[in-house]
């Protein structure tokens, strides 16, 4: 009888073990390091089986039904894996060594968070030595560029020893570094993150599909309408920078059964007087961008924004200044006049922009951008100066 019992419990335990034996197995890597993807999911798309890869990149399903189906390998940071397989009866087919691509590579969105990382002084940088490493940031093999992007990116730090000149930045396709400069001012931009959010990074010289690149990289900023997520989003932050109130808003239509896809956002940034004495902070954007989809085809594009900018500026002194004032935020631009504490120095800035863009898709696999751009760049300093007088800097090496 003991004997009969411990057969019949062998036979149980056997018989679904026999059952398990048809399917797929492999090993998911990195395409670039030959790293192991682990936690990528591995799905048999017609029997709806799946299985998680471990953290060696193994993965095994061993509970499939034989015939022809569709292996799917889905993992955060990589392009989706498909491929045929033919299920043999009894046989756990090992597919081997299966290289995942990185999607980020040429195609690394902003976060909320980084938009918040960029202060006003790197965005109005008049030197143009600072790069904007942002766009970097995300999954990437390169440690050079993921640690630059992550520890740097709010400071003045030029990629390799680059200038910010041999970095390209288009929007809609369109080349938008400065004629005369040579480089992207972020400030023509008017803080309006959420706008102009959505963009595509090339490193280096490598392949990008909106234009040439260059040593220092590219990135494309698309500001299509139909590209925007409907819904209305803002904003309203209180700090002790150099504004001290932003409220921002968003809202977009999304494309509507006719076609038409419409967003719109604004913008206002104030401060009467920002964390450094005799600052002030005035600016005002508006952001549209208009879209007409005619067909699978054909879509016609119109973006305009601008951003009117007042501000006092600040500048730097001697350390015997910042230790008689024990102030390391000393400021020696400001002072009385009648009565009433003001900058002697005043920085105007205005560049209302306009680009249209015609979208063709000839062909499936095929796109062609024609894009044409305006744009009016205006910047005016302003001071106040003395004639036949002493100098009234209190800095003054007199003084």
């Amino acid at each position: 009888m003991r004997l009969k019992l411990f057969l019949l419990l062998l036979l149980t335990a056997v018989i679904p073990s026999l059952a398990q034996t048809t399917g797929v197995a492999g090993t998911v890597v990195d395409s670039n390091t030959g790293v192991p993807v682990s936690g990528a999911t591995v799905m048999l798309d017609n029997q709806g089986l799946q299985a998680t890869t471990d953290p060696s990149g193994e993965f095994r399903i061993s509970t499939a039904k034989a015939g022809d189906d569709m292996l799917v390998i889905v993992a955060y940071g990589y392009q989706d894996v498909t491929m045929n397989v033919n299920i043999v009866n009894g046989v756990i087919d090992n597919l081997g060594i299966i290289k995942m691509l990185d999607s980020n590579l040429n195609n690394v969105f902003y976060e909320d968070q980084n938009d918040m990382l960029f202060d006003q002084n790197l965005l109005e940088d008049e030197e143009g030595s600072a790069q904007s490493i942002a766009a970097l940031t995300g999954a990437s093999d390169d440690v050079y560029y993921n640690s630059a992007s992550y520890d740097f990116q709010p400071m003045r730090f030029r990629i390799r020893g680059y200038d910010s000149k041999y970095s390209e930045t288009y929007i809609n396709g369109v080349n938008f570094n400065d004629m005369a400069r040579g480089r992207f001012n972020y400030s023509t931009l008017g803080g309006m993150n959420r706008a102009f959010r959505d963009r595509t990074a090339a490193l280096g010289l490598g392949a990008a599909a909106f234009g040439f690149g260059n040593i220092g990289g590219a990135t494309d900023i698309n500001t299509r309408a139909s590209h925007y997520a409907p819904g209305f989003n803002g904003s309203l932050a209180y700090t002790n920078s150099n504004y001290m109130l932003r409220a921002m808003a968003m809202y977009s239509t999304g494309l509507n059964k006719n076609g038409w896809a419409f967003t719109v956002s604004a913008i206002g940034r104030y401060a009467n007087e920002g964390v450094i004495d005799g600052t002030f902070y005035n600016s005002f954007g508006l952001f549209a961008s208009l879209e007409k989809v005619f067909n699978d085809k054909h879509s016609l594009n119109l973006t305009v924004w601008g951003a009117p900018t007042q501000r006092a500026t600040n500048s730097a002194t001697y350390e015997e200044a910042y230790r008689l004032t024990d102030n390391n935020l000393y400021n020696p631009n400001w002072g009385w006049q009648n009565g009433e504490k003001r900058s002697s120095k005043i920085v105007e800035t205005f560049d209302p922009t306009a680009v249209l863009n015609w979208i063709w898709k000839p062909k499936n696999g095929t796109t062609l951008n024609t894009g044409a751009a305006f744009r009016a760049v205006n910047y005016s300093t302003s001071a106040l100066n003395w004639y036949n007088a002493a100098d009234p800097r209190p800095d003054y090496y007199r003084y």
